[in-house]
């Protein structure tokens, strides 16, 4: 049988490996998502026109945004207010 000390100590050794193994697991998939986003980009700077703009507000303060206008016009497209 272990004594308490061993025990807590044994805990401690699976804790970290296990927090070793998922950080190691969080950077590998990182990096695959990293590609994927940069595909995704590269979409957009094809398809989009890009202007970063500030919106003056009520109360004087500037609200930054960015809009995206297709550059294909010969369609309507859906917009979104958030």
């Amino acid at each position: 049988m272990f004594a308490p000390s061993n025990s807590v100590s044994f805990a401690w050794t699976v804790q970290t490996t296990y927090m070793k193994s998922i950080y190691l697991f969080i950077l590998f998939f990182s990096t695959l998502f990293a590609n994927a986003q940069n595909t995704d980009s590269v979409w957009f700077v094809n398809n989009y026109i890009k202007k970063e703009v500030a919106i003056p507000m009520r109360d004087g303060i500037k609200l930054f945004t960015s809009i995206y206008i297709p550059k294909d016009s010969s369609e309507k497209h859906p917009v979104s207010v958030l």
